[in-house]
């Protein structure tokens, strides 16, 4: 209850929207090259799994959090498209109308881009480097998109299917206030999920999902601007 109070004060503030994201993520990628997280940790995993990418295609990694990720996130994306076409017909769905607009907006917008990035920035997976069981030579994401190594693994897409909903922490703020951090927590712990699962399989490091949430929580936020949400009186409630 304390936390879930602490969330809502800090981020009722416009500055706290943008800026403290962006300060965090700064210092996150700091460490993370600087201590060089993301090889020591990746290194972590594949040691507990035995030198080998064991869960890669297990069950529950790859099945249902992997496979059944995608089909949960079809199915939100549906039901999203379902509801907007309903609210013209539908009296008590047309005042939610134009935030309908903007989460199939910027959900759309958010996994397009992640999508475009991975193909442009060139960065390989784990399990696509020699100390993880590959070919390829260890570099850092930086490195990587410096040399143009040729994979599609930065920033991690998987994990966009779950980030790409923080536009429901923007939405819920203007339409359904006492739900926007119930949202914003559901989302990231989603995010979280597939995240963890994908790094357990060797399919990305750790920066790769700090970079999605990032991308993805700023296109919400500017998306948001965009349709004018935060000129909604709903916003100003506790």
């Amino acid at each position: 209850m304390l936390t879930m109070t602490l969330l809502t004060r800090t981020l009722r503030h416009p500055l706290a929207v943008w800026l403290l994201p962006a300060v965090t993520f700064i210092a996150v990628n700091a460490v993370l090259l600087g201590l060089d997280v993301d090889r020591l940790l990746a290194a972590k995993l594949y040691a507990y799994q035995g030198y080998e990418w064991r869960y890669q295609g297990s069950w529950l990694l790859q099945d249902v959090i992997h496979q059944g990720g995608r089909a949960l996130v079809l199915t939100l994306y549906l039901v999203l498209i379902g509801l907007l076409c309903s609210s013209f017909v539908v009296m008590r769905l047309k005042k939610y109308q134009r935030g309908l607009f903007y989460l199939l907006a910027s959900v759309s917008l958010s996994l397009i881009i992640v999508s475009v990035l991975k193909q442009l920035t060139a960065v390989s997976c784990p399990w696509n480097y020699s100390q993880f069981g590959g070919e390829l030579p260890y570099q850092s994401w930086l490195e990587a998109m410096l040399s143009a190594q040729g994979g599609r693994c930065f920033p991690s897409g998987h994990a966009s299917g779950a980030y790409a909903w923080l536009a429901l922490y923007f939405f819920c703020r203007c339409y359904l206030p006492r739900w926007r951090n119930v949202s914003l927590v559901a989302v990231m712990l989603l995010g979280l999920i597939f995240g963890v699962a994908q790094q357990l399989r060797g399919a990305h490091f750790l920066s790769h999902d700090i970079w999605t949430l990032t991308i993805c929580w700023y296109i919400s936020f500017l998306m948001s601007y965009l349709f004018k949400l935060h000129l909604s009186k709903a916003m100003g409630n506790p």
